[in-house]
């Protein structure tokens, strides 16, 4: 193989290899882009994520509580349900007497 094209071929290799070494750098710092940030930054961000996650858990207690809050009130609705469709039955049954003695006496 010719000098010539063993520089060509090695230069090609080094412009690889360095793009290749660029573009890994680019990427390990747009990952690590955290690592810039100063420390009052740091403290802040972490502060409202401990807020956040307080209200999330606020949240969740709230909605834990309500959902036992309309569970009780369906099983009311319910029972109060079940007692007026037996009491309606109830009055069917007295209505359907009363007519059957109406009709018996006439």
């Amino acid at each position: 193989m010719p000098k010539f094209e063993l520089t060509i071929l090695v230069a090609l290799a080094l412009l690889v290899f360095f793009l290749v070494g660029w573009i890994s750098s680019r990427i390990f710092q747009n990952i690590n882009q955290i690592k810039n940030l100063d420390e009052n930054e740091i403290s802040e961000l972490n502060g409202e994520l401990l807020e956040a996650e307080e209200e999330r858990d606020q949240t969740i207690a709230y909605v834990k509580n309500r959902e036992k809050e309309l569970t009780n009130q369906l099983g009311q609705v319910k029972a109060e349900l079940n007692a007026a469709m037996d009491g309606l039955g109830a009055a069917r049954r007295e209505a359907s007497e009363l007519r059957k003695r109406l009709t018996r006496e006439h």
